[in-house]
């Protein structure tokens, strides 16, 4: 059984001279797009929404890579991630899951091990999180949580939060979808409300860092871990 993995590429890439992130380059001919689907291919269908003008370069670009049944591209207008993740009809007992294609991580494994916990802990929602560098507080929503890894806050962008691990992944089930609000610029606003209603929320750990190449700098130091 494949389970759904949502990779949203829908932005102008405006922070970036509006060179498409998910082309990026990484070592041995390698991108930020080609890595993930390399990683989740196995496990997961990836379902890239996308909008008309990128549609066919990505298509183009991974039919060199991938089988046809490893991905799926569908196309869409939105404005901002949560209308692009509410932009697909979810069924009711899939699984689904997200995975920014302007990000990186080392840790191949992370994605399997959330789906273990997810039905091992009977989970609705299961959170990837990294340590957080000084350089991205205020950038990405931290989180806290118990010894039993049960999410317990979430603070989104704040450079003031304590906070030392951050998510960057995220695994759920239809029961988060209400949660997510097409107004909000991101799914991770939803987390909070979910919470509050009693969804089982989860974290899994990764020991790799976390990189979100959707700036330069952070693309470039990136590009210096990796010696290139």
């Amino acid at each position: 059984m494949k389970y759904n993995c949502i990779i949203p590429i829908c932005g102008s890439a405006s922070r970036m001279g509006f060179i498409p992130k998910f082309i990026l380059p990484l070592p041995n001919k390698n991108t930020l797009l080609k890595n993930h689907i390399t990683c989740l291919r196995n496990i997961f269908h990836c379902i890239i929404i996308t909008t008309p003008d990128y549609a066919n370069i990505i298509f183009n670009y991974l039919k060199k890579f991938f089988d046809l049944n490893d991905f799926k591209i569908l196309i869409t207008e939105t404005k901002n991630m949560s209308e692009t993740i509410l932009s697909i009809n979810y069924e009711k007992d899939k699984i689904y899951s997200m995975i920014m294609p302007d990000t990186y991580f080392k840790d191949t494994n992370l994605m399997n091990e959330m789906l273990k916990m997810y039905h091992r802990d009977n989970c609705d929602i299961v959170l990837g999180i990294f340590k957080i560098r000084d350089n991205q507080k205020g950038k990405l929503g931290q989180v806290l949580f118990d010894e039993k890894n049960n999410l317990l806050d979430v603070i989104d962008k704040d450079s003031n939060c304590e906070y030392i691990w951050a998510w960057g992944t995220i695994l759920w089930n239809n029961k988060f979808s209400k949660y997510i609000d097409r107004k909000k610029s991101h799914i991770g606003y939803g987390l909070m409300p979910s919470l509050n209603d009693k969804l089982k929320i989860k974290v899994c750990k990764s020991d790799s860092q976390y990189y979100d190449c959707g700036t330069l700098n952070e693309y470039k130091e990136l590009l210096n871990t990796l010696n290139i």
